[in-house]
């Protein structure tokens, strides 16, 4: 779950006002110029078809969406890409790459249905973050998140990395909150009032089916599976008190991990490699965000390490690279940004890096690009909630939908093609 508890409830009882989500952010970035690569596709050829159209507008957008690239002419590109680009029984390409004053050279040929125009596009131009800025890039990722229309209730939704292909999952018009995917599956558990209680289920979105996941009394929510998906951490009351499980994937044993009479836990993630969580503890009169190892946890150590010592810390989100992002308050600035840092083994030396502007708007809910570089979030103002992507290396943010309504607590999924 990437909210604390004090948020949900302002999930379940705010009073939304819905306005067309246009960009209204004024900040600008300017990031390192030295990580940019500059990039020509003057040469490449299409046959003026719709479909092969598209294909190079798709790639262009996502080579300028991943902060890697900038477009030159050829003559004063470090990159060079040539080559035809053609509808016949679907789009093929086959391109011709030369950098590095020529002494490197590659060829990117494929043939892709015009139903996965834009999916082919998206994994080009992460092949090219791969090859020439060593960065697996994202434009074949895809974003959850939960969406309201009108005055409708909310429902799950999913986006492209681009903001494009907006697709409604669910149609429950239920209450749901914490949509998490299933690592490496085009699958994802969320938490939803489907049946009245909260409970989670997971979502295949390759056969359209659902199933039950927990459905315990009481509380049953922010459900993310670790990375080997032996273990599913979740927050849970059945015990009277809002604590931290786990659950056993193979055989459905629970264990609980912390015993919070009087305070809560709250979003656990996982680290990359699985062996620790961090998650929210508001033992100290305000949310803090703890890191613990599985085995202090299974051996019921109820001590964490504080990372921060914010007014307020909240939603931690572990990137591939051991990075944490989070949501936090400081007693400087009064609203929510979105900071990160790399915890080490003296997490309160490490300063934390603030990256959402400071334009008198909350930034809340980040979640990991899985470039290790961009994140995700929920921008709200005025009672507007918005999706917004960040750029840890100091590009502008970017309105990641412009819809009307209120769109809130993304997840931002693993490449979906693998390069």
């Amino acid at each position: 779950m990437k909210k604390i508890l004090i948020s949900i409830y302002l999930y379940l009882f705010a009073f939304v006002l819905f306005s067309d989500a246009k960009p209204d952010i004024t900040i600008t970035g300017t990031a390192d110029r030295g990580v940019k690569r500059t990039i020509s596709l003057a040469n490449i050829r299409t046959d003026a078809s719709h479909g092969a159209t598209e294909f190079l507008k798709v790639l262009k957008n996502d080579l300028a969406l991943s902060g890697w690239f900038v477009e030159a002419v050829p003559s004063s590109a470090s990159i060079l890409i040539s080559g035809d680009i053609r509808a016949s029984g679907g789009i093929s390409y086959n391109l011709n790459a030369s950098w590095l004053a020529g002494t490197r050279t590659q060829n990117f040929y494929k043939t892709v249905s015009l139903d996965r125009l834009r999916m082919g596009a998206h994994e080009l131009s992460d092949k090219f973050s791969q090859t020439f800025a060593n960065n697996p890039g994202m434009a074949s990722s895809r974003i959850l998140f939960v969406g309201r229309r009108s005055n409708k209730e909310p429902d799950i939704y999913a986006c492209d990395s681009d903001g494009q292909a907006t697709m409604q999952i669910t149609r429950d018009s239920k209450l749901c909150l914490s949509p998490n995917w299933v690592p490496n599956e085009n699958a994802f558990m969320y938490t939803s009032w489907l049946t009245g209680s909260p409970a989670v289920y997971k979502v295949n979105l390759n056969t359209n089916s659902r199933e039950l996941i927990s459905s315990y009394p009481g509380m049953n929510q922010g459900a993310v599976l670790s990375p080997n998906k032996e273990w599913l951490a979740l927050v849970l009351s059945r015990s009277g008190g809002v604590d931290l499980y786990l659950k056993n994937m193979r055989d459905n044993q629970l264990k609980r991990l912390t015993k919070s009479k009087y305070h809560n836990e709250s979003s656990p993630s996982w680290s990359s490699d699985g062996k620790s969580l961090a998650f929210v503890d508001d033992s100290r009169s305000s949310p803090q965000i703890k890191i613990m190892t599985l085995e202090q946890l299974f051996a019921g150590v109820n001590v964490g390490s504080a990372v921060l010592g914010f007014k307020e810390s909240v939603a931690p989100e572990w990137s591939d690279d051991g990075q944490i992002a989070f949501c936090g308050k400081t007693s400087s600035h009064n609203r929510y940004g979105i900071y990160v840092m790399k915890p080490s083994a003296n997490n309160k030396a490490n300063t934390p890096k603030l990256i959402s502007p400071m334009d008198n708007a909350d930034y809340e809910d980040p979640s990991w690009a899985p470039d290790n570089r961009h994140i995700v979030c929920t921008r709200i103002l005025n009672f507007k909630r918005q999706l917004v992507v960040l750029d840890t290396m100091g590009d502008s943010p970017r309105v990641l939908l412009n819809l009307t309504g209120d769109w809130y607590l993304p997840a931002w999924s693993d490449n979906l093609i693998k390069n």
